[in-house]
């Protein structure tokens, strides 16, 4: 997994101010488009932080973190169908390696367009 760093964002993006950055951040996390664990309010700028996009993986290859639509969460696996979650994991992650082992032990992190399973 390659970590990014919120200089290394601010360099990518022209962002100035340090707190502007987190707060869009966790804005774009809070609707779903953006998940990375805990919270980024507490992250100095320079210390690695696992930040994943609701379009692609990008250079994350170990299955940590996945996204679902709010519409698909709501009608099935608040039934707790949590296998039909496998082919949304494997077209994130483009690959058919992933095992149903996981299921169990992922966590849920609520956006407002987006559910994110995550192991902690």
């Amino acid at each position: 997994m390659n970590n990014i760093t919120l200089a290394n964002i601010m360099d990518q993006i022209g962002e100035t101010n340090l707190l502007e950055l987190k707060r869009k951040l966790q804005f774009y996390k809070s609707q779903g488009y953006l998940f990375y664990p805990g919270t980024i309010f507490n992250k100095a700028w320079d210390e690695p932080i696992e930040l994943y996009y609701v379009v692609t993986k990008g250079t994350i290859n170990d299955c940590k973190a996945f996204p679902v639509p709010i519409s698909f969460y709501n009608r099935r696996i608040k039934k707790r169908e949590k296998k039909s979650l496998l082919p949304y994991i494997r077209s994130y992650y483009q690959s058919d390696n992933v095992v149903e082992d996981v299921l169990p032990l992922l966590e849920v992190y609520y956006g407002k367009h987006y559910i994110w399973f995550y192991l902690p």
